[in-house]
């Protein structure tokens, strides 16, 4: 998962675990509530316009790319977007308007851009998983 979508889940993960001195969870704080939806109202107004999300699923570090198959990756975006779902967004909606995409174009790993070129290929194969499930 691309990088906006672990810092939603981490902060989603965060407010459900974290407590405040009253006893009570962050995440039932109105406030939070109201940013994290409006952080579903963006996505939702974005999908409207017909816009898409690329989805920075595929990890560009090659220990995490080493670490990853794309089975696990394609059912991260489904448990993903059957969340949105859950929260009101039409997984057709979302799924129509997804492209799949590299993490980074990361330059930094020792096989320079060796990679982030398998990085592309496990797009192709996670896009495969993704039709197959559809399909079936």
């Amino acid at each position: 998962p691309g990088m906006i979508e672990r810092t939603y889940e981490d902060t989603l993960a965060w407010a459900r675990e974290t407590t405040l001195p009253d006893g009570s969870r962050v995440i039932d704080q109105e406030w939070v509530q109201l940013n994290l939806a409006r952080v579903r109202s963006g996505i939702a107004r974005l999908l409207e316009r017909g816009g898409n999300i690329a989805w920075g699923a595929i990890p560009t570090h090659t220990h995490q790319l080493e670490a990853e198959t794309p089975r696990g990756l394609a059912d991260r975006l489904l448990d993903l977007w059957d969340r949105l779902g859950e929260e009101g967004l039409s997984r057709e909606d979302v799924t129509a308007h997804s492209l799949l995409t590299p993490a980074t174009c990361c330059l930094v790993n020792p096989d320079l851009t060796a990679t982030v070129e398998n990085a592309y290929a496990v797009v192709r194969e996670v896009q495969e998983v993704l039709v197959a499930r559809a399909s079936g």
